[in-house]
């Protein structure tokens, strides 16, 4: 050999040792390495680039931490979910402590209404980045409520120079959280809340007693405690559950063979809007309620508070003892389900002017030909009027549900038997930072015309 000398074998072993600790360090660094990120990045809430990766479990990592990135494999202490588990509950947090100690405040008083949400609902916090004080009030609540942490390696590539990074961050995170509890802690339903939520007395019980259907029938794939239409003017019945092709988000449960078939084509950001394609949804619906189980109070965020004082303050939350134990929800299931609307529909009295409606009783309907009058439609209304993906918020198979007049009414806004579905064109970054598709550019309305609904 040159040089004149022999390396051993044992020593060829120890190079290579030597060499998987070092560069295998940029990839799996110790959980406890995030309380020595700069000043700058605690106070951006994301660590440098390699800051952190998955947590091997160090000397002062708690075992409850689960820290890395969403591409990476099950983290050091992850716990198995308990065999009672109804879902987990995930609340999504950043970089708003006040939010979060006034959202977390909501859901602890809710989830110690019954002693057995302890073991059917385990709560855990899911923090993305390094910010001091929100990571310092989720560990504090140990073990009450575990923490998980997602740090990311790199800033993401945006597809758009003007785009804002939040929309990448937040998919990232969401990913993150659905590889640790399902793929990790093999939970067989996870619950998403927010840092901006306050939450309803019988939160839980709704969706211990939606889990069922949700199991049961697979043309369904979510259940979600939120209406986008759950404005105090358009609510009544606080039992009353309806099946919408729309996905609403904001406090939602899916199951884990969901993830199992989103998983490998999980969004880079949007991920919400990739929630609401057609090719995505594959026709399954989800349950949301009339009155909500879920009131945002967080005006500020990545939407910038869009809409929030004209659409989320009036929310109705609801406060009405139900007891969803007592009550028989199989007709939530879609055959029954479908059957029951068809009828409906179809004995609805028709409107053809919008100022019928300030002498309607019962079950009145609303036509339109195209997404344009419905939009005129809603506007006059004062609902949300957006779409995603060709499907109206709210909507199933096209079709809006509001009660009136304190339910003196109901009023479903349908589509015409000749529809048109006419096409929309946007393309680019809007002043939110949010890519604008199809359904997200701004579009000229139709003139008022005939049918009254100007």
């Amino acid at each position: 050999m040159p040089w004149g000398f022999v390396v051993s074998p044992q020593a060829i072993a120890l190079v290579l040792l030597a060499q998987t600790i070092v560069f295998g360090s940029f990839h799996y660094r110790a959980a406890v390495s995030t309380a020595f990120t700069s000043a700058s990045d605690q106070e951006l809430g994301h660590s440098t680039p390699g800051a952190n990766g998955t947590g091997a479990e160090g000397p002062n990592t708690p075992a409850a931490w689960a820290v890395g990135n969403m591409l990476r494999g099950c983290t050091a202490g992850a716990e198995r979910a308990p065999n009672a588990a109804v879902a987990a509950v995930v609340m999504v947090v950043f970089n708003r402590p006040d939010y979060l100690r006034k959202s977390i405040d909501s859901l602890k008083s809710v989830h110690a209404r019954d002693d057995s949400f302890k073991e059917k609902f385990p709560l855990f916090i899911s923090q993305d980045g390094t910010h001091r004080e929100v990571r310092d009030l989720a560990m504090s609540l140990q073990p009450e409520i575990g923490y998980l942490n997602n740090i990311e390696d790199a800033p993401p590539k945006l597809a758009k120079m003007r785009e804002q990074i939040a929309y990448y961050r937040i998919a990232n995170h969401y990913r993150f959280i659905m590889q640790q509890m399902f793929d990790c802690r093999q939970y067989q339903k996870l619950i998403f809340v927010e840092d901006d939520m306050l939450f309803a007395p019988d939160f839980f019980n709704y969706f211990e007693s939606t889990a069922q259907i949700l199991e049961e029938d697979t043309s369904l794939w979510c259940v979600s405690s939120w209406n986008d239409h759950g404005q105090k003017q358009f609510v009544d019945d606080p039992l009353r559950i309806l099946r919408s092709d729309f996905f609403p988000g904001l406090g939602w449960m899916l199951r884990r063979d969901t993830w199992d078939s989103l998983r490998d084509s999980w969004p880079a950001a949007y991920w919400d809007d990739y929630m609401r394609e057609g090719h995505v949804r594959r026709g399954r619906q989800c349950l949301r309620p009339e009155v909500c189980r879920t009131y945002n109070f967080g005006k500020v965020g990545s939407s910038k508070g869009q809409f929030f004082e004209r659409y989320f303050t009036p929310i109705r939350l609801n406060n009405a003892a139900v007891p969803w134990q007592d009550l028989d929800l199989s007709y939530l299931k879609y055959e029954e389900y479908d059957t029951a609307f068809n009828k409906t529909l179809a004995e609805a009295l028709e409107l053809h002017t919008l100022n019928e409606l300030d002498a309607a009783h019962g079950n009145v309907k609303v036509l339109y030909k195209n997404w344009r009058e419905y939009e005129l439609i809603a506007g006059r209304l004062g609902m949300l009027k957006e779409w995603k993906a060709g499907v109206p918020r709210g909507a199933y198979r096209g079709t809006v549900q509001l009660s009136w007049r304190g339910g003196q009414a109901r009023v479903i806004i349908t589509p015409a038997p000749d529809y048109v579905d006419v096409p929309r064109k946007g393309h680019g970054v809007d002043k939110h930072g949010g890519l604008i598709t199809g359904d997200r550019g701004r579009r000229k309305h139709s003139s008022k015309r005939d049918r009254g609904w100007g």
